[in-house]
């Protein structure tokens, strides 16, 4: 497991060992050794599974620390994955193949999309229905398109967006759907959305602080709160959308002499939801942070149980990053790099 660095803005408790309230270990660790950092999770009912850089899928029930590998093809080299109440969708790389995995039963299932190597699924989410695939021709690294799956038949949904040419190339790599669209982020392009009947992608304007470089258009991880569209991206800025483009800025600036209000990640990686509160988390820091409606400030969730001192030294069980945040029942679950956390949600900031 990986220790504190300068990574992870945060002072540990004065406790000697982790305390016995807030975050908790929930049994999966990742092996630095081989580099198996652990990359994405996912909730699906009551079950958790996490994917590590080995192409390792991990599952467990809410409440246990019992985590078991689950067995996959050789020919799945997985590039991303999306789940809800139908299953665990996994992208494959250079084989044009979705797959689809039942928590519950085990059965996994594998559909053509009739893009092989090189194609690479790099996207999967749900619009409607019906289950879209982002497939990148990684030979070429320019072309892209989107498929969509009724649960039987994949067919081509065209369009790229806006203007082909060197600075909207990018294929999008998570979406979710809000108010009858579908809106796609792509790290090199930006936010885009679209509905059924549209013949081409609309690109969502971008907030006026965020700059006009490539780096600077990165929207990294979407939420839905209160019914608002919310979008973190990878320069420290979170911002509210409303269906007309507009939008208002979440993130929070230090104010000398306040300790309350603490600045949002410098990366966003995830938007998380917990009962009625949005969390957020990222790089630097991989703390996870609350936001309340009453102060309009975003706070630490239980610093002192996340990082503490072992042994003299500046202790961080999570790592260096956090990836997903996730809620299954009455617990919260942070995906770090280097292991699993958990916390009851009654154990949160209270607004």
């Amino acid at each position: 497991m990986l220790a504190c660095s300068d990574n992870i803005r945060q002072v540990a408790g004065p406790v000697d060992g982790p305390p016995n309230h807030g975050w908790r270990l929930a049994g999966l660790s990742a092996n630095e050794q081989d580099s198996s950092v652990l990359w994405q999770m996912v909730a699906i009912g009551s079950d958790l599974l996490v994917r590590n850089g080995r192409d390792q899928l991990f599952q467990c029930r809410q409440g246990s620390k019992d985590w078991k590998q689950i067995p996959l093809p050789d020919s799945l080299r997985m590039t991303w994955m999306y789940g809800d109440s139908s299953g665990l969708y996994m992208g494959s790389d250079r084989t044009g193949t979705l797959f689809r995995y039942n928590p519950s039963s085990g059965r996994l299932e594998a559909f053509q999309t009739g893009y092989g190597s090189p194609w690479v699924i790099i996207g999967i989410a749900r619009y409607g229905s019906r289950i879209l695939t982002s497939v990148k021709n990684s030979k070429t690294n320019r072309d892209w398109t989107t498929l969509v799956w009724d649960g039987s038949h994949f067919t081509e949904w065209p369009g790229h967006f806006g203007k082909y040419d060197s600075t909207n190339w990018d294929a999008w790599q998570d979406g979710l759907e809000w108010k009858g669209a579908f809106y796609a982020s792509s790290k090199e392009s930006g936010l885009w959305c679209r509905k059924d009947g549209d013949t081409a992608w609309q690109e969502v304007p971008r907030p006026i602080s965020i700059g006009q470089t490539v780096h600077d258009k990165q929207p990294r991880c979407f939420q839905i709160w209160h019914d608002s569209l919310f979008v973190g991206y990878e320069v420290m800025a979170l911002y509210r959308f409303n269906e007309d483009g507009s939008s208002v800025s979440y993130q929070n600036r230090k104010i000398p002499g306040d300790s309350s209000l603490q600045e949002i990640p410098v990366q966003l990686y995830t938007l998380g939801l917990a009962g009625d509160h949005l969390l957020t988390a990222g790089w630097y820091s991989a703390i996870p942070m609350l936001y309340s409606r009453r102060t309009r400030h975003w706070q630490y969730v239980s610093p002192e149980s996340w990082c503490y001192q072992k042994n003299g030294d500046n202790y961080c069980p999570a790592g260096q990053a956090t990836y997903s945040l996730v809620t299954v029942g009455d617990t919260l679950y942070a995906l770090g790099t280097s292991n699993v956390m958990k916390i009851p949600i009654a154990e949160l900031p209270a607004e």
